[in-house]
């Protein structure tokens, strides 16, 4: 059997959540719903994710911001074979907010597993050009990438850097909310 490992970008899953009313995915679903179970076998699941931004001293807003932020990953550290990979965010002189380290992060956990030969597929759910190079490269170790994504919020190069896709729907979405 083939060892799949799922590598999901939060933010990006965020994005698409937030223009569905908010929608709460339930990982423990996430984790074997785009696995065939009859020729491949769940390896481990990869979350990327940046806290929300404080200021110092936090307003209350953001102090309550960074404990809901702080539940939901502690939640996520109880699920059985997902790993949590924290980035943090940083606000640029224009105001606007940038994630440091997960695409890193990311990009090394896709390479370091295609290279030791821990994993046959990777199922990606982000949107960003900047994992085509690591997708490159586990596509030279012999891994078979298939990327999930949402309407038109992929970019083109990363669209065709991957072996298979498959969009996702706001319907797959509602099947892997918490019910």
């Amino acid at each position: 059997m083939d060892k799949v490992a799922i590598f999901v970008d939060l933010g990006y899953l965020n994005s698409i959540t937030r223009n569905l009313s908010n929608l709460k995915i339930n990982f423990e679903k996430l984790k074997y719903y785009f696995i065939d179970s009859s020729k491949e076998e769940f390896y481990r699941m990869y979350v990327y994710y940046c806290p929300p931004f404080q200021t110092n001293p936090p307003t209350s807003e953001e102090k309550l911001r960074k404990s809901n932020s702080d539940r939901f990953i502690n939640m996520l550290k109880t699920i059985e074979r997902l790993e949590v990979r924290m980035g943090r965010l940083a606000k640029t002189k224009k105001g606007d907010y940038i994630q440091k380290r997960v695409d890193t992060y990311f990009a090394i956990d896709l390479v370091k597993l295609a290279m030791k030969n821990s994993i046959q597929k990777a199922i990606l759910l982000a949107g960003d050009s900047d994992f085509v190079p690591p997708i490159l490269e586990a596509k030279e170790n012999d891994v078979i990438v298939k990327l999930l994504y949402y309407g038109n919020t992929i970019h083109d190069e990363l669209l065709d850097a991957c072996d298979e896709r498959l969009e996702i729907t706001a319907e797959i979405l509602n099947e892997l909310k918490y019910s």
